[in-house]
C-alpha cells in the first residue's frame, strides 16, 4: 500500500491549522518514524495540504469510520 493503513490519520494540523505531515519524533503513532519528506513521497509527491488537516487513511473511502 502506498499510505500508512495502521493509522486513523494522514495528516495533522500545525498552529494555524494548515495541513502538514506529522513530524513528531516522539510518539510516532501517526508517522511511524518517517520524515515528513517520506511521507510526501509515499503518498505521490503530493503535500499534506492536498488532504487537508486531521484527513483520516485512504481505507476511510470505502470503509467509512466516522
Amino acid at each position: 500500500m502506498r499510505f500508512l493503513y495502521r493509522n486513523d490519520l494522514m495528516t495533522v494540523a500545525d498552529s494555524a491549522n494548515v495541513a502538514i505531515y506529522d513530524s513528531s519524533t516522539t510518539e510516532n503513532q501517526i508517522n511511524y518514524g518517517y520524515t515528513q519528506a517520506q511521507q510526501q513521497n509515499a503518498y505521490n509527491g503530493r503535500p499534506a495540504t492536498v488532504f487537508g488537516p486531521y484527513a483520516r487513511n485512504q481505507c476511510n473511502k470505502c470503509h467509512a469510520k466516522d
